[in-house]
């Protein structure tokens, strides 16, 4: 995996010239996020529009999904359609061997420092770090010749932290260059005192660059042409309280929502059980859509008797989801 980097980056030249859409799949834990995910990926695919789908599920199942290996390099599924798994520690060991030396170098410009004192860099000094490369990755990959990239996230919490970060991590570099340029006249006193380079403010710099990626990055996330995000639950009380939620910190977040899909919907039968199975199912669904319908589309999608697992069967899902005209190529439009 490469080409990952956050700094020297120039995102904003990606989201000018990229037609690419960025579709993410989000909600609680066990609601059907990655099925829906890969059923929408499969369905374009079938339209012959070329997918990448992105699962940042550290508990992912697209490789069972789709019945094969996929892991963390991107993975062939056909020819429309490729799939990567990726998991956090990936990017700790790229963090470490991109901005390694740069760490060091920073740290050794504002005082003497042997490069072994550097090389472990704790979690504390550098927060949130590998969902940032995360989101650069993806920003690369809208870059790259796929008509969408797909992404099946984690539970709702993770993926709520993985949105709110650009800002975090902006707000803390606007908060280092404040306090950089504050205390840069004693940093340099201090460089003089050891005979070091004062001719370069690389703190200063790098806080700079990673400002200007940051803010690129929310640019794409909020831009209604890039980025779509459809959140995916089951008709029960504590998927529609979670939902609900999520569905009104997107809009304050101004990431855009204009389809839900509702999951596992009991069909209906002459079974006593799945009949009171429904009745329930139809309460919930109707406080969704009156919490929520009005803002967006309900797509409903069944409970299905068998595992969906293979292609075949995420296609025949998929046709559930997004029948006849309301192909998944809506979702491009």
């Amino acid at each position: 995996m490469a080409g990952n980097g956050l700094l020297k980056q120039d995102f904003e030249r990606i989201i000018q010239d990229s037609q690419t859409k960025l579709i993410i799949f989000g909600g609680k834990g066990g609601v059907g996020k990655t099925t829906c995910a890969s059923a929408a990926s499969v369905n374009l695919a079938e339209k012959k529009k070329k997918v990448l789908l992105i699962s940042s599920d550290p508990a992912s199942s697209v490789s069972d999904i789709f019945q094969r290996e996929i892991g963390g390099e991107i993975t062939e599924i056909n020819e429309y359609l490729s799939a990567v798994e990726i998991k956090p520690e990936q990017f700790s060991e790229e963090f470490q061997s991109t901005y390694g030396d740069l760490f060091y170098k920073i740290i050794s410009s504002i005082i003497p420092v042997k490069k072994s004192d550097t090389e472990i860099i704790p979690d504390e000094i550098a927060p949130g770090v590998e969902e940032l490369f995360l989101l650069a990755y993806i920003m690369n990959m809208l870059s790259e010749d796929y008509d969408a990239i797909v992404l099946d996230t984690a539970p709702t919490g993770h993926t709520m932290r993985l949105l709110h970060l650009p800002d975090q991590i902006g707000k803390y570099a606007k908060a280092g260059i404040t306090l950089n340029s504050k205390i840069s006249g004693k940093i340099d006193t201090i460089k003089v005192w050891f005979d070091m380079d004062t001719s370069e403010d690389i703190l200063k710099n790098t806080l700079n660059e990673l400002l200007s990626s940051v803010e690129s990055i929310k640019n794409v996330l909020i831009n209604p042409d890039i980025t779509e995000f459809i959140p995916v639950m089951i008709p029960e009380f504590l998927s529609v309280s979670e939902t609900v939620r999520l569905i009104n910190e997107l809009d304050l977040n101004k990431i855009q929502v204009k389809r839900l899909i509702i999951n596992g919907i009991t069909p209906q039968n002459n079974c006593i059980f799945c009949g009171k199975r429904r009745k329930m199912q139809k309460k919930y669904i109707d406080e969704t859509i009156d919490k929520c319908g009005s803002k967006m589309q309900i797509i409903t999608a069944p409970l299905f008797p068998e595992e969906i697992a293979g292609i075949n069967s995420v296609a025949k899902f998929a046709s559930e989801i997004f029948p006849g005209d309301e192909s998944a190529i809506d979702l491009l439009q």
